[in-house]
């Protein structure tokens, strides 16, 4: 099934030399000229280059370790078995171990269990190796502090990517295929033809392996690369230029649009304890579901959430901002709870408890003022009685908590305030309470109680400030 690549005649007329050694200058110079465009490589970073044992990803290798020391970076190598191929995937780590080991380039090999992981995530073999590949990316740059992890995905990859995303409905942001970067991933060879690597390879004797799996006809990416492109190319003899074209096309429009839906939830997005919320929801450029759906989505990203499927975020965007109440579920625990007024994303980890409860007045952010005869307005400002003052405990709500609102005569479940005063439901966690036992004195941000009523006669008390808007303040 496996094959080490040496079976080439690289016994080749002068002239073919020489015309081998201008192409790999032209070859070397382009990938120079996109490692040094937008700081894709910082000067003395450490980068790792992701090498399976194939020709495009070898070919990666020698020519970063040609460019090694004209950009100034260091180069180090690792390689993923994956554990699913027996002797022929044991066989790739050797070979990668030996390349490095003959090029002088520290290599990290590590042994993965792929369909363990595919057991463990429930999805199929090949998303569950990648998962893993990446996790192994990401902690061997942790441990080896690299900045930059070098992936040797090259032009036809990216026309197969594209195509497998729009085969499946992709949006405009699956449209624009993969990145150049991504986070601390680049990908210098996005440009280059697969047989542009392999003639390089060839040009200085280098040999590869071969995966006999990527000719595999029930592999989605294998079925596109032998009967989808072919056909293309019929159409138009330079198919693949073209859909790699229309992948950067499509990845300028899809940044643009995320640079104002992000401008957008700066002005209209509010982060919290439990997660955040949005507000001022009518404001919405074009007012259309296509814009709500890639703020949630935006969102989710912002917050550190699992990306929704598009087709939840579409019926999500129908709603969101039409004064709607309702609650739905979200990826990894979170929860979506619209009120009329906003949009409510809240963590399966959201914090109860923001402030530091247990020094009183001095740990909250309050000023005691002498107001002379200011007596507050029972929401943010409020006179109190030293003598209360003194007694009171500050915390958040708790079940049976009640209050007397000031100018009334009767006591009230302190949650049937809440509903009066339209205080969403996410937020009535967070509202700070001074209270004697259950009954509430100043609910900050919400009413005050009738028995913090001052007589006209009585010294001036102290007035208390609370200095930290509500969260709800908006």
């Amino acid at each position: 099934m496996y094959n080490i690549s040496m079976e080439w005649d690289y016994r080749k007329p002068a002239d073919t030399v020489e015309s081998g050694v201008a192409e790999l200058d032209a070859l070397a110079e382009r990938i120079r000229a996109e490692l040094s465009s937008g700081g894709m490589i910082p000067p003395g970073s450490l980068v790792l280059a992701a090498v399976s044992g194939g020709a495009d990803s070898v070919a990666l290798l020698r020519i970063l370790l040609l460019l090694r020391d004209i950009l100034r970076f260091r180069l180090e190598c690792v390689h993923v078995e994956h554990g699913i191929r027996a002797e022929d995937s044991l066989e790739d780590a050797r070979f990668v171990e030996a390349l490095c080991e003959r090029l002088g380039i520290l290599c990290h090999i590590v042994h993965a269990d792929a369909p363990a992981a595919a057991r463990l995530y429930g999805t199929g073999i090949e998303d569950a190796a990648r998962r893993v590949r990446y996790g192994v990316f990401e902690r061997i740059a942790a441990e080896r502090e690299a900045s930059r992890v070098a992936l040797a995905h090259h032009k036809k990859d990216q026309a197969e990517t594209l195509l497998l995303h729009l085969a499946r409905g992709a949006g405009l942001a699956g449209l624009a295929g993969m990145r150049r970067t991504r986070g601390m991933y680049i990908r210098p060879l996005l440009a280059e033809y697969p047989e542009t690597l392999r003639a390089f390879l060839l040009s200085i004797d280098q040999p590869w392996r071969e995966d006999a799996t990527n000719s595999d006809p029930n592999q989605p990416r294998a079925m596109i690369r032998a009967q989808v492109l072919p056909v293309l190319e019929r159409v138009n003899p330079r198919a693949v230029d073209a859909i790699a074209r229309a992948a950067t096309i499509a990845a300028q429009e899809a940044d643009l649009l995320d640079r104002l839906t992000d401008g957008w939830l700066d002005r209209h997005f509010r982060t919290t304890p439990y997660g955040g919320f949005l507000y001022d929801m009518e404001d919405i450029p074009l007012d259309d579901d296509g814009f709500r759906g890639r703020a949630i989505y935006r969102l989710a990203l912002r917050l550190g959430m699992q990306a929704p499927e598009y087709a939840a975020v579409k019926k999500l965007a129908m709603r969101i901002g039409r004064h709607e109440r309702f609650t739905a579920n979200l990826p990894g625990g979170w929860r979506l709870e619209a009120t009329a007024r906003r949009a409510h994303l809240i963590s399966p980890n959201s914090a109860t408890v923001f402030l530091d409860f247990s020094k009183g007045v001095n740990g909250l952010p309050i000023e005691i003022i002498n107001a002379g005869n200011t007596l507050g307005d029972g929401i943010k400002t409020q006179a109190m009685d030293r003598s209360i003052l003194e007694r009171c405990e500050w915390r958040t709500r708790k079940p049976g908590d009640w209050i007397q609102p000031f100018g009334m005569s009767g006591r009230r479940l302190l949650s049937d305030l809440f509903t009066d005063r339209k205080i969403d439901r996410p937020f009535r966690d967070y509202v700070p309470l001074a209270v004697i036992g259950s009954e509430v004195l100043w609910a900050v941000g919400v009413a005050a109680s009738e028995r913090l009523r001052v007589s006209a006669d009585a010294p001036n008390p102290p007035t208390l400030r609370w200095l930290s808007p509500p969260i709800w303040d908006v």
